[in-house]
């Protein structure tokens, strides 16, 4: 889909109903994709295209217009994960061509305002892997769970030191 929604979020953390927002939208419908927030601006990444986009987020929490501001290094990302360490953003694993690729990852360094720069590839990843999740604590990157290439669930944990 390349549709938005938002839904208000209530003082005792529920949610109102969700609805889609008028003239927001992905300028590629995309599904199995990333979004991730630098500084005022949300991306959109991966998923089964190569393009990212990129809307500003207003002071009063509403989105601007998406723009397509560039490519991914190799190729589509479909169920990969997005993680900022430092001044690096870190693409990792995802389908690239039906049977998860070649397992790399890549990484784009973040400009001071907030842009990315090119998308360059990056052996992050310690094992095939799609659909899996990602968390920093402290010093490390966990990568947890996902499915290999033959589509079998993964149960080990992958721990990569940050520094």
């Amino acid at each position: 889909l390349g549709t938005v929604e938002r839904a208000t979020i209530n003082a005792d953390g529920s949610l109102g109903s969700f609805a889609t927002v008028t003239g927001v939208t992905l300028k590629a419908p995309r599904e199995g994709h990333h979004n991730i927030v630098i500084r005022n601006n949300l991306f959109v990444l991966g998923g089964d295209t190569a393009l990212y986009e990129q809307a500003a987020i207003n002071s009063d929490g509403s989105l601007g217009a998406f723009a397509t501001v560039g490519s991914l290094g190799t190729d589509a990302r479909f169920e990969a994960t997005c993680t900022q360490l430092g001044t690096l953003l870190h693409m990792i694993g995802g389908d690239t061509s039906g049977t998860l690729g070649d397992g790399s990852s890549e990484q784009a360094t973040i400009t001071p305002a907030g842009a990315l720069a090119s998308f360059n590839v990056s052996p992050v990843g310690p094992q095939l892997r799609a659909g899996h999740s990602t968390l920093v604590l402290g010093n490390y990157l966990y990568i947890l769970g996902g499915v290999d290439t033959n589509s079998s669930p993964l149960g080990p944990l992958s721990v990569l030191l940050t520094n």
